[in-house]
């Protein structure tokens, strides 16, 4: 769902990477960076009607964006799925100590910076 003035939604993702490290099962909007960010994860639409494996690698519970049905959907299977509360936890906080964390994102910036450097 985009903003008001039909811009894509953006803001920062640091209070989602907290969330992550949290290690504590997470539902959300699929809104466009919060999407990308727990992808992969499962769909409030398609929930499993089974326990997890213990090799998926879902970090969320993700709604359309503006769908109330679908989000309490989600935050229902949350609440009565303990087994799938540990997976999504345990994989978002080891997917924000992998990718998402402000050493990452420093060596991002100073590579970005130094292909600028590279270009001049």
């Amino acid at each position: 769902m985009p903003n008001a003035d039909r811009t894509p939604f953006f803001g920062s993702p640091t209070k989602l990477f907290e969330y992550m490290a949290a290690g504590k099962a997470i539902v959300a909007s699929r809104l466009d960076q919060i999407g990308q960010v727990l992808d992969p994860s499962l769909d409030a639409r398609q929930l499993p009607d089974q326990g997890p494996r213990g090799d998926e690698l879902v970090r969320a519970v993700l709604a359309e964006p503006g769908n109330v049905a679908e989000l309490v959907q989600a935050l229902r299977f949350a609440i009565d799925h303990p087994d799938w509360r540990e997976i999504l936890g345990s994989n978002a906080r080891e997917a924000v100590i992998d990718s998402f964390t402000w050493r990452h994102h420093v060596q991002a910036f100073l590579a970005a910076l130094e292909g600028l450097e590279t270009r001049s």
